[in-house]
């Protein structure tokens, strides 16, 4: 069995700049874990989220980690569909530059919108 850690954990963290994603290599590292998983990618000011991402799959290489998953939010039902894919295309090449081995994303954020996930049918997606 191998143990991954996700971003996600450190979230609080990572929110109130205590730590980096960067940071969170090493710790996931030092826990034990054998790969991290990224909760979308969050440069610092100044570097583009492709660099970003290039770096972090270098460090987790030079760690000994793999990139067990990349997952983002996404939201099917209160964005243009259009639009959603063509953002989540984008986020793909962020996984193969973190040399991710899944990709998750949210299908809606919009269930309070909507209440549960049965849609009206004249909104449903066919």
């Amino acid at each position: 069995m191998k143990l991954a850690i996700s971003t996600w954990s450190f979230q609080q963290r990572l929110a109130s700049g205590a730590m980096t994603q960067m940071d969170c290599i090493s710790k996931a590292k030092e826990l034990g874990a054998d790969a991290i998983e990224f909760v979308d990618v969050l440069p610092p000011a100044g570097v583009s989220r492709e660099d970003y991402a290039r770096q972090l799959g270098e460090a987790c290489k030079e760690q000994g980690l793999g990139v067990s998953n990349y997952t983002i939010g996404a939201d099917f039902l209160a964005n243009d569909v259009q639009d959603e894919v063509e953002r989540i295309s984008k986020e793909l090449e962020l996984a193969l530059l973190l040399g991710a081995t899944s990709i998750r994303h949210d299908v809606t954020g919009g269930i309070q919108r909507y209440g549960s996930f049965h849609l009206p049918m004249d909104e449903a997606l066919i």
